[in-house]
């Protein structure tokens, strides 16, 4: 796996995730759209731009077991009452 760019300092580069949009293609391939703003700035202006990724559905399952999986994993390990909403 690739290496997470990092500023000066070494901290990885965030660009918050805004929205997503998921389309058909051709009935067998699927474009995910992933909105992100770039900067604080941006986020707080409510601007955000998309990143279309095109995946199979087999690899489309995986991805989102994973999320699903990672996501429990840290929500079971909150101190009851926290909300990251």
């Amino acid at each position: 796996m690739a290496e997470f760019k990092t500023d000066e300092n070494g901290n990885v580069i965030l660009k918050p995730m805004t929205g997503w949009e998921i389309r058909h293609v051709a009935g067998m391939l699927m474009i995910l759209g992933i909105e992100y703003s770039d900067s604080p700035d941006e986020l707080e202006k409510g601007l955000s731009r998309t990143l279309p990724l095109v995946l199979q559905p087999a690899l489309a399952l995986e991805f989102a077991e994973a999320l699903k999986r990672e996501a429990s994993k840290l929500l079971a390990a909150m101190p009851k009452g926290t909300s990251l909403q």
